[in-house]
């Protein structure tokens, strides 16, 4: 009887012994595959944050591509309208002079019997005329120039450059009543810079002054032009006359194209445009110094790029 309370103590011990491990090892299990279910969620947790996050970004860039959408649609309409204006402008301007050649060519052939000088102002109007639309036609090639050209940088001789520009101005009404003035403020040497881009910059100031001759003046018309290095070592020119007085309501439109700032205005609109995009395109500024009834100035800033031949 003993021997048998104490077996079933022994089995009664080893049962409680055997269920307490298997407990334990259930509640490692169960212990383990929640750690396994909490990492899981927590992963899942993390994926739908990055989810989220990716959704609000492409919620974003969706954001900004419609944004980017709308301002190359805007730029585009910006431009159409631009080169509407730009061709109705350009053959409005060719169209007016050839149309007045054609009528000269009308009344030669109906009057064949006029005296020679008839003919010959004739000619000569047709040739004044023909050497307008070719002003309006090199303005439209210099557009494509100072968009398209690379730029080439080599050493200038201001002074040849602007005496070939002058020249080159000779052919224009009213050059033979403005007195020019070439003046080097400060030494200048050592200029690089693109011969064409500021040939260009320059033909346009200096052509905008001779389209706009003040005629109520009582001082003749003059044209300076003063050449100097300032402190950032860029060479300025600054181009002062006595022509047409800007008003400040149409300054800041000065630079636009096709804008003409007075209706005396003889140009085409595009001169001091031209002369804004090529100023930029060789890093430099441009703008317009002052302007009353006395005196016009614009003063334009190249940077001096002689670093590229320091050390040839």
């Amino acid at each position: 009887m003993p021997n048998f309370t104490q077996n079933t103590q022994t089995l009664l011990l080893y049962g409680i012994i055997f269920s307490t491990l298997l407990i334990i090892v259930l509640v490692i299990i169960l212990y383990r595959q929640l750690s396994k279910v909490a990492a899981q969620s927590q992963s899942l947790e993390l994926q739908k944050e990055e989810i989220e996050a990716q959704r609000d970004a492409l919620l974003i860039a969706a954001e900004s591509f419609d944004k980017a959408q709308e301002k190359i649609a805007a730029q585009n309409k910006k431009i159409n309208e631009a080169l509407d204006t730009f061709l109705y402008r350009v053959s409005h301007d060719i169209r007016g002079p050839l149309a007045t050649m054609m009528g000269l060519c009308y009344v030669i052939r109906m009057d064949r019997n006029a005296p020679i000088e008839v003919y010959q102002d004739f000619f000569e109007k047709i040739d004044f005329l023909t050497k307008k639309m070719n002003r309006v036609l090199l303005k439209v090639a210099n557009v494509s120039k100072v968009n398209y050209k690379s730029i080439e940088y080599q050493k200038i001789d201001i002074q040849e450059l602007l005496n070939r520009v002058l020249t080159d101005l000779e052919i224009l009404d009213n050059f033979d009543r403005n007195q020019f003035q070439i003046e080097f403020c400060t030494p200048i040497q050592d200029f690089y810079s693109d011969v064409t881009l500021l040939e260009i910059i320059l033909t346009s100031l200096l052509e905008n002054t001779i389209h706009h001759i003040n005629p109520y003046s009582e001082v003749p018309p003059y044209t300076q032009i003063c050449i100097e290095k300032n402190a950032s070592e860029e060479v300025v020119f600054t181009v002062k006359s006595n022509s047409i007085p800007i008003s400040e309501a149409v300054q800041e439109k000065l630079f636009n194209m096709f804008y003409r700032a007075t209706n005396l205005s003889q140009g085409a609109g595009l001169g001091l445009y031209i002369a804004r995009v090529a100023t930029e395109k060789l890093e430099g500024r441009i703008e317009l110094a002052y302007s009353n009834e006395v005196e016009t100035a614009f003063m334009v800033r190249i940077p001096n790029k002689n670093f590229y031949y320091k050390y040839e």
